[in-house]
């Protein structure tokens, strides 16, 4: 029998298409799967993994990423490839650093460390910013040394800024003429294998604002030029359309079925929930999106994920912003950000201000702030509690508990939060049962000195093992399957003959990791970041049929590419 370049023997395989699970084979060659059974023991190979007792399964598929900027300091895009993504969607929300003007790549640079908490001294030490354009960025970005598979959209508030000008791309829409020049930029990214665009629309109270604090392009802007370019996707029948745009205390659904009615494409919609602060927000889109199926539309949503939680201070994290009034607060330089906590006027504000709903979905409401380390004798007694317990102990409203807090510390107090909250089994299995919800939005290389949104192994872990919401086969077809088909991706996402070897191989009775973050050195301009540590359990990550990671550990090359969606014409099937 022929002989190949790697063979897995003896796993328990579950194909990411819903068959169920069978024990045998994979033999792996030129990068592909060349041949899956139980009859390949005469068969031989350049290296052999022994999976007995392990699950051998497709590597994840993540619908949406931030890895822009860091893939150029961590080319395996940790902690999420340590839990088995092995293909990333990036350039999500509208962001992203092409196409940029010269004179605009500073500006740029500060708006993705307000919108996506990427350090500005990480982004001027690792950016060589050879680019200008979209396909100088597209091949810049396919020349860099990466572990895992990437797709990447076109962003509209780059594409907007740059034809429009910044004054422009925030107020109006466009002239038929520039109108006429961004057709054409998107009709060229397409054709170089651009996954689509991306957008957020999120009015005055997304946590994405500019560096100067105010909003950000497509949030604010008239909507009409979304559909024209939508339709153009339309025309074209290829590409999909990434649209941040729900989440409690916000809902522009209007716009996304627009979007959606224009283009007739796929429609990547975030997000599905569930929070604790608003148990209804996940059916009032559930409902939705079972209108858009009834009525031809093709919108899927994302959920979030179980058990994410955020490790900060303060001063490092900006997700209070989605309240107006809480801005002048976070866009305040450390000093006036102290004084803040002392003023009587701004405290009686807060008390009007803060609304743990829109706060649910941005980084938890106020109560359920762990209290890691007070750092002020004020508050000792508090580490390991609460703010709600503080408040209620000391008397004291919960923005008067926080702001004293943080005034006695000096900031200094070190929180952990939920990041959306307590997880309730019974509300996550309506999102996981869900046919158009898909459970892989890590939001990977934002927010890294704040918060990791681990799924796939998380979902394995708590949602199949422990809370048996779903079964392993179906949760795989969600972590991967679903997302090859919203994508058209034909060749990946199932472990079938012919299709790329992009695979995880893990031990689902051990699968298990440390809930606090590493503290990495690793970032350019002596910066630190947070990453949720590499999964017990999690044996090997293969991508492009090359292992890349054993035991979470970088064992080998970088076989990581630039991959477009589905070509011109190809469909989801997913139902």
């Amino acid at each position: 029998m022929k002989k190949f370049d790697l063979i897995i023997r003896g796993g328990m395989i579950v194909d990411g298409a819903r068959k169920p699970a069978f024990r045998g084979d994979i033999a792996i060659e030129n990068g592909r799967i060349a041949a899956i059974g139980p009859d390949l023991d005469g068969a031989s190979a350049e290296q052999t993994i022994d999976a007995h007792g392990l699950i051998v399964a497709p590597g994840a598929i993540d619908l949406h990423a931030h890895f822009d900027a860091q893939v150029h300091w961590d080319p395996y895009c940790t902690p999420h490839s340590w839990h088995g993504m092995t293909t990333t969607l990036i350039t999500s929300c509208g962001f992203g650093y092409a196409p940029v003007r010269p004179e605009m790549r500073e500006r740029t640079m500060a708006m993705m460390e307000s919108t996506e908490q990427v350090p500005l001294a990480a982004q001027r030490a690792a950016l060589p910013w050879t680019w200008e354009t979209y396909p100088e960025w597209l091949e810049h970005l396919k020349a860099t040394p990466k572990a895992i598979n990437m797709l990447n959209f076109i962003p509209l508030n780059q594409m907007l800024i740059y034809v429009l000008g910044i004054e422009g791309a925030k107020s109006r829409n466009a002239t038929a003429e520039e109108m006429a020049q961004l057709k054409a930029m998107l009709n060229e990214a397409m054709g170089l294998g651009a996954a689509g665009f991306s957008f957020s629309r999120m009015l005055n109270t997304s946590n994405h604002t500019d560096f100067d604090g105010t909003p950000m392009p497509t949030d604010v802007r008239p909507p009409e030029d979304f559909y024209e370019l939508a339709a153009e996707l339309g025309r074209r029948k290829a590409g999909i359309i990434q649209i941040t745009a729900n989440v409690p205390g916000t809902d522009e659904s209007e716009v996304v079925e627009k979007v959606a009615r224009a283009s007739g494409r796929p429609v990547i919609h975030l997000v599905a929930g569930p929070y604790s602060s608003e148990p209804d927000h996940h059916r009032r889109i559930m409902a939705w999106l079972d209108r858009m199926a009834e009525e031809g539309l093709h919108v899927y949503s994302a959920m979030v994920a179980p058990n994410g939680w955020m490790e900060f201070k303060i001063h490092e994290f900006n997700f209070w912003e989605r309240i107006s009034y809480f801005q002048q607060f976070v866009n305040a330089d450390f000093d006036r950000k102290l004084e803040l906590c002392f003023d009587p006027e701004f405290l009686a504000g807060a008390r009007d201000a803060y609304d743990p709903v829109i706060l649910g979905g941005s980084g938890g409401k106020w109560d359920d702030y762990q209290i890691v380390r007070a750092n002020t004798p004020a508050y000792d007694e508090f580490d390991g509690k609460s703010v709600g317990e503080l408040a209620k102990a000391r008397g004291l409203s919960i923005t008067d508990a926080m702001f004293d807090l943080l005034g006695q510390s000096k900031l200094e107090t070190e929180f952990t939060s939920p990041a959306s909250g307590t997880p309730d089994p019974a509300l996550y299995a309506e999102v996981f049962n869900h046919p158009r919800i898909f459970p892989n939005c890590s939001d990977g290389g934002a927010h890294i000195q704040t918060v990791n949104v681990i799924g796939t192994s998380e979902y394995l872990r708590w949602a199949v093992r422990d809370e048996k919401i779903l079964s392993l086969e179906e949760m795989h077809y969600k972590a991967s399957g679903l997302g090859a088909e919203i994508l058209g991706l034909k060749d990946r996402g199932t472990l079938r003959v012919g299709n790329a070897a992009d695979i995880m191989i893990y031990d689902l009775a051990t699968l298990d990791y440390d809930r606090k973050y590493l503290i990495l050195d690793d970032v350019p301009g002596g910066l630190y970041r947070r990453a949720a540590p590499p999964p017990r359990g999690m044996k090997w990550v293969i991508v492009n049929g090359e292992p890349v990671l054993e035991n979470g550990k970088p064992i080998g090359p970088l076989p990581g590419r630039v991959i477009p969606p589905g070509p011109e014409g190809s469909w989801p099937i997913a139902a």
